[in-house]
């Protein structure tokens, strides 16, 4: 029973991590988008008003275009940047109080930093079997610290 009960701490809180590592991967995925649209205007140009005749080329509607297309991804980065952030610093908050800093280090690492499981190995000298002892170990230690809201119910059979 004990097993399933650290287990259970484990999926829970590692559920809790993970939801907010993807968070930030989404970020920064429409920070590349916004990049890339950014790019793309960087090659177009307004129309000239100032000449005795205005063309109405196609760069002047894909300009307006990629505008409009920037302003929807920066409305929707500034949302997800604000929920993001929110719930990062709620786990680092929790994650800092873990008693043991190899535990905290490798959770900031993995979850809030984006690292690879194999680079967190290198950078910390352990090998990947301790790494992951280390995160179980964590993820068990942060239920405790999590919010409540964010853990489920623990099933009556435990």
């Amino acid at each position: 029973m004990e097993d399933e009960f650290r287990e259970y701490r484990i999926e829970q809180a590692g559920a809790w991590l993970d939801r907010i590592r993807r968070m930030g991967v989404k970020v920064r995925t429409l920070e590349g988008e916004i990049a890339e649209l950014r790019a793309d205007a960087e090659g177009l140009k307004a129309l000239d008003y100032t000449r005795e005749r205005v063309s109405m080329s196609p760069s002047g509607d894909r300009m307006a275009e990629i505008a409009a297309l920037v302003f929807d991804k920066l409305d929707e980065f500034t949302d997800e940047y604000g929920g993001y952030m929110f719930e990062r610093e709620r786990a680092r908050s929790c994650i800092m109080r873990l008693p043991d800093e190899r535990h905290a280090a490798v959770l900031v690492r993995r979850y809030l930093s984006g690292q690879l499981w194999k680079e967190i190995s290198e950078s910390m000298g352990y090998d990947l079997r301790t790494v992951y002892r280390l995160r179980a170990d964590g993820l068990c230690e942060l239920y405790d610290l999590m919010p409540p809201t964010e853990r489920d119910p623990i099933p009556s059979a435990m």
